[in-house]
């Protein structure tokens, strides 16, 4: 059943997480009133009923995806859990129109960034940056995760699947000086915000630097499936971000290549 499910993701991690006090256990509520007395099968069915109620009261794009992620994580933890062999997350599609938050991160700004950090802090800026792993797959780090210049993220992550980051030699070498990271969640946005603040950057978030190895990634030339399997998609929906990102940033080099074409010869005037 879909709320046995829910049970245990709620039980097992989700209340462990600092939205679930702010929000999250609202929103777990809210999914419920759709998932009472259905098989885990009906998944995707319970993610369409609510697009269907959500359109009918004019719900932004961005809330209903938000509930919408929430069947997605179970239906993945539930097939880890060896509860179902279908992919369901798979086969629930999020709502488009939702309008992603627009920041383009330069390599010149994390330098910036990490320079005005302690040193502590600065790692993880740039470990962030230079494998694209989120903050609380960055915090569980152990060396036991290390292997030579790979890292095995375990199915503990957002996707429920473990995957493999291949390391960078400059990432590689902050891996074998700082993990385990040494610090928490609190005291890691506390010098975060206080870097982003010294270095004049005060719109960047530590979530940002994720989303700037994707595009990087993107403009050397990753294919969208590498790009979902170094960095842990659910899908390819997800990684098309930033292969958009990636065409906008060829146009504006195809833009500033040379004219090649002769300047047309002007009439002489009679």
């Amino acid at each position: 059943m879909i709320d046995q499910a829910i049970d245990r993701w709620v039980d097992s991690s989700a209340k462990s997480l600092r939205s679930w006090a702010k929000d999250l256990r609202y929103r777990v509520e809210t999914v419920r009133t759709h998932t009472a007395g259905r098989a885990l099968e009906a998944l995707p069915d319970v993610a369409d009923a609510i697009k269907r109620t959500a359109l009918q009261a004019d719900v932004a794009p961005a809330t209903v995806n938000r509930l919408l992620a929430i069947l997605r994580r179970v239906a993945n933890l539930a097939e880890r859990w060896g509860w179902t062999s279908e992919p369901l997350g798979r086969r629930i599609e999020l709502v488009p129109g939702e309008r992603p938050r627009e920041v383009y991160v330069t390599p010149a700004q994390v330098r910036k960034l990490a320079a005005a950090a302690e040193p502590l802090t600065r790692d993880v800026i740039l470990f962030a940056a230079l494998t694209g792993l989120r903050r609380s797959e960055i915090l569980r780090l152990t060396p036991a995760d290390l292997r030579g210049d790979v890292i095995i993220v375990d199915s503990r992550s957002k996707s429920g699947r473990a995957r493999v980051v291949p390391l960078p030699a400059e990432a590689a070498r902050i891996a074998k000086r700082r993990v385990p990271f040494a610090i928490g969640v609190p005291l890691l946005t506390k010098r975060f915000n206080a870097a982003r603040t010294a270095a004049a950057l005060p719109q960047l978030r530590l979530h940002d630097l994720r989303h700037a190895f994707g595009t990087w990634m993107a403009e050397t030339g990753a294919d969208g499936p590498t790009i979902r399997d170094v960095m842990g998609h659910s899908s390819l929906t997800v990684t098309s971000r930033y292969l958009q990102s990636a065409t906008e940033s060829a146009r504006r080099a195809v833009d500033r290549l040379p004219r090649l074409s002769p300047t047309p010869l002007r009439k002489k005037q009679r």
